[in-house]
């Protein structure tokens, strides 16, 4: 009933103003969305910089990992290649050899570890093992049984320096001690 007591200038009028809010409406919307879309946009650049800090720091560690490997791995080898003389001359040719493969092997394992990036090391292992699965797995048992007689022998030679600290001979319990 209202819209009947108006005049066609008033109902033009109350048009261009519906048609200015539909404008402004449409305007705020299409800003919204540009905002929204920049925000995301600015989420997931943030994201893959943090991701890509992540993999670097990772890499690092690696890098330092692997360092530290290299030199375990140079030191085993030397300590083999000891062992394996002492073999040789005690007359026992095939522990010897076998030792000394060995330990040659190691210390071209640390020398690889030293010359080769992180990445190109990661290429050659999946290499081997696509080619060569059953070497790499007893490589793996071999190289954790030497691994474990290594701590087992440095955990040994750690508790008898704790006790020869406490002024006992090694292998005397406190009761055999004397003063």
């Amino acid at each position: 009933m209202a819209d009947q007591s108006r005049t066609p200038q008033q109902k033009h009028g109350n048009d261009v103003s519906d048609r200015s809010l539909l404008d402004n409406l449409g305007e705020e919307r299409r800003q919204a969305e540009e905002a929204v879309h920049r925000a995301a946009s600015d989420l997931s650049e943030k994201a893959s910089e943090l991701a890509e800090d992540a993999k670097e720091a990772a890499l690092d560690k690696a890098e330092e990992a692997k360092s530290g490997i290299g030199e375990s791995a140079k030191a085993l080898g030397a300590a083999i290649r000891t062992a394996g003389d002492r073999l040789a001359e005690s007359d026992q040719v095939v522990a010897s050899k076998l030792a000394l493969e060995a330990a040659g092997s190691l210390e071209r394992l640390s020398e690889a570890l030293g010359s080769k990036s992180l990445e190109n090391m990661v290429a050659d292992v999946r290499g081997l093992a696509r080619d060569n699965p059953g070497g790499v797995f007893v490589g793996a048992l071999l190289a954790g049984l030497a691994l474990g007689r290594v701590l087992k022998t440095s955990a040994v030679a750690g508790g008898d320096e704790g006790m020869r600290s406490s002024n006992k001979p090694a292998g005397v319990s406190g009761s055999e001690a004397t003063p």
